[in-house]
């Protein structure tokens, strides 16, 4: 037999946490987010009880995948940063089974404590935030975005709007959606403006011009070649003939001078 354990937030919102009378908790659900993701020695589990961070003080975790159904074995309390669920060794994490890890959809307003170590998304307008955050406003409220070191932050201009997933998780007095990886952005970044048509036409017909003086057709460059050939063919024959009228002018010029005639 069980005992159940009632904590206060200080936000006045309560959680139940189960021990067994050997102070170890059996719990069974889908892991979604990994051993890594935010640090090594913790990983997030959601259960039919609600969300619960899988912990080890020196404790190696067994291969796990998002998705995973298994079933974790280990002390249960509540600290600062919420349910958590401490493992003595490897063997306290059995794999059962596989799936996949859904997001619940969540509105700003509604997003607080009762929520840590949730797999969360929220849809709306996203605004730039400073350093590695940045806000959602999804009509009811801006719910803040925190990304990890292994998430490189998006560019945010004006108009983007879009999804983000990710675990909920404290952040001193308040909680903040941290995003597992680059997957849990889905954003929509505003249009790039068309370019201007006539540009785009005066600088095709700039550049054909360019391309058809570096590079004259074909068939003009044969042309050119077969002048060329004729020319230098006729010259020396004109040459000739002309050498040969100025002899043969000579020779009558000759004759009439020998027979005195002029």
């Amino acid at each position: 037999q069980g005992t159940t354990v009632h904590w206060k937030w200080d936000g006045g919102q309560s959680a139940e946490v189960v021990a067994s009378d050997d102070d170890r908790d059996v719990r069974e659900g889908v892991v979604t987010s990994l051993p890594g993701m935010f640090a090594k020695n913790w990983f997030t589990l959601e259960t039919p009880d609600g969300a619960v961070q899988v912990y080890a003080t020196t404790a190696t975790f067994p291969a796990v995948k998002l998705g995973d159904h298994i079933r974790v074995t280990g002390v249960a309390s509540l600290v600062t940063a919420g349910p958590r669920l401490r493992i003595a060794a490897t063997k306290d994490v059995q794999v059962i089974g596989s799936g996949a890890a859904e997001a619940r959809r969540v509105s700003a307003s509604d997003l607080g404590e009762s929520d840590l170590f949730s797999l969360v998304e929220i849809s709306g307008e996203v605004s730039a935030g400073t350093g590695r955050k940045f806000t959602v406003n999804d009509g009811t409220g801006d719910a803040s975005i925190s990304l990890p070191l292994s998430v490189k932050k998006p560019r945010l201009t004006a108009s983007v709007t879009g999804t983000v997933r990710g675990i909920v998780v404290r952040s001193k007095d308040s909680v903040v959606i941290r995003p597992r990886s680059a997957d849990d952005l889905q954003l929509t970044l505003p249009d790039a403006a068309p370019p201007e048509t006539t540009g785009a036409v005066l600088g095709a017909s700039t550049a054909q011009a360019k391309t058809t003086t570096q590079n004259p057709p074909a068939q003009t460059v044969v042309a050119s070649n077969d002048q060329r050939r004729t020319l230098m063919t006729l010259l020396p024959l004109g040459g000739a003939a002309l050498l040969l009228s100025g002899w043969l002018w000579y020779r009558k010029r000759h004759a009439l001078d020998v027979n005195g005639e002029g």
